[in-house]
């Protein structure tokens, strides 16, 4: 092998192998359209031009995004059929969508991490710039439970949150709630004082994205007062009923109090009243 010597237009090239009949080689880096001389031992015999490709990137646009992001590869040296032109973001192989002889449009792939962007040509490879990969926007895969109390606590789940929770803002139909904890596939938040019913938004350094419906359960206090006026009393007492509820036995003068109850209207009805007696309702109070 070495009484053999390759040069293109004059630039030794390395000889990978050869034989009696064959030579394999590269082309050298420095090498310029010209012809092919092969040296053996003292003689030497000048074959056809060679033409060099000379493959360049001149310019990446843009040199950051997320998985999906389209990019533009502007250079020299590039195919215009695109089959011949591969592109790799860090080594992960990308997809070359259109391809002329100075641009390549391509696409951020996934599982791509930094690094640099590289464009191979018919074997040929010339690295360009470090691609930075940005995160995308959170992904909202659930929420459990999808309604609850004040203070209850929620745990969301999905994709592209971020471990670090100053990073991580959670919204309860726009009131701002608590992030007790997260990771890049969960947050743990709580039901914000003053939030009402509406979609749980997740935001993660920037992005944002709307997950399902919240019902917030806001609970009250019913007070039914019973008074009893007259003669011939029955100390039997009444029936109270508060909407789908059990019957409450109550006195013939009594305060009952439901506490818990879900914000709503309720029927409320007295029974077990004798004959001799009739109903006289006041107005509920909100």
């Amino acid at each position: 092998m070495s009484e053999n010597s390759v040069f293109f237009n004059g630039v030794q090239a390395e000889i990978i192998e050869s034989s009696a009949s064959q030579i394999l080689t590269s082309v050298p880096f420095e090498a310029t359209s010209g012809p092919v001389s092969v040296a053996v031992r003292r003689d030497t015999v000048e074959g056809p031009t060679f033409s060099v490709q000379e493959l360049q990137i001149l310019e990446v646009a843009p040199l950051s995004g997320e998985v999906g992001t389209d990019v533009l590869i502007t250079g020299n040296g590039f195919s215009p059929n695109v089959e011949e032109n591969t592109v790799r973001f860090n080594g992960v192989e990308a997809p070359v969508l259109s391809a002329s002889e100075t641009e390549i449009e391509t696409q951020v792939p996934e599982g791509v991490t930094n690094g640099n962007i590289t464009v191979t040509v018919n074997g040929m490879t010339v690295t360009g710039p470090e691609f930075t990969v940005e995160a995308g926007a959170p992904v909202i895969a659930s929420v459990e439970p999808l309604s609850g109390l004040i203070g209850d606590d929620v745990l969301i789940t999905g994709n592209n949150f971020s471990a670090d929770t100053l990073e991580v803002t959670v919204f309860f139909n726009e009131t701002e709630a608590e992030v007790i904890g997260s990771t890049e596939t969960e947050i743990q938040t709580r039901v914000p004082e003053g939030a009402v019913s509406g979609p749980i938004t997740v935001s993660v350094n920037g992005k944002s994205t709307a997950g399902p419906e919240f019902e917030v359960i806001t609970t009250g206090t019913l007070i039914v007062d019973i008074s009893t006026t007259g003669s011939d009393i029955d100390s039997d007492g009444y029936l109270l009923t508060i909407g789908s509820g059990d019957g409450i036995r109550t006195d013939v003068n009594d305060t009952i109090t439901r506490t818990g109850l879900k914000e709503g209207s309720y029927e409320v009805l007295l029974g077990d009243i004798q004959t001799n007696c009739y109903l006289n309702q006041e107005p509920a109070e909100s």
